[in-house]
């Protein structure tokens, strides 16, 4: 039986790993669909997007891990995941009113990522509560670590 299976058996454990496979998926979903529509608004230009994303992404995470140290990890997972589901629509919205604009939309993942940079060390600081006795600390780790590269693979699929 493959460890993975075992540990997912556990139900702090399963319920961490469908809530971030849940997440990861919508995040990667979300992050297409609003790069395809930012280079159908703006073309070439649609470019500033990711690197809007990206340096959201390392100025937050340069603080992140220091609020994540304050908060509860399970609180500060699930509001981050709260706030971003609400965060997703903000384009929506302001297309409804205005049109759909490029800056709407680098202004949502610019949020969206933000919010991503204070989730990651939250969820990072959860497993060793989650995952029990210490040997299992790397496997749970593994775990989690496939979940998201996996979303990142399914998301754009």
């Amino acid at each position: 039986m493959h460890p993975f299976i075992e540990l997912l058996r556990e139900r702090r454990t399963a319920c961490l790993w469908a809530g971030l496979a849940f997440s990861g998926f919508g995040s990667e979903l979300n992050r297409m669909a609003v790069l395809w529509l930012a280079i159908e608004v703006a073309g070439s230009s649609a470019s500033l997007l990711p690197l809007a994303q990206h340096a959201v992404v390392l100025v937050v995470s340069l603080g992140a891990g220091l609020f994540a140290h304050h908060l509860s990890p399970r609180a500060t997972m699930i509001g981050t995941d709260l706030v971003s589901a609400l965060v997703a629509v903000l384009p929506v919205v302001l297309a409804g009113i205005y049109g759909l604009t490029l800056w709407s939309l680098v202004a949502s993942a610019m949020a969206l990522a933000a919010l991503s940079a204070l989730f990651q060390p939250a969820l990072l600081s959860s497993i060793p509560h989650v995952a029990g006795p210490k040997e299992r600390i790397q496997s749970v780790n593994a775990l989690l670590d496939a979940t998201t590269r996996l979303s990142r693979l399914t998301g754009p699929f």
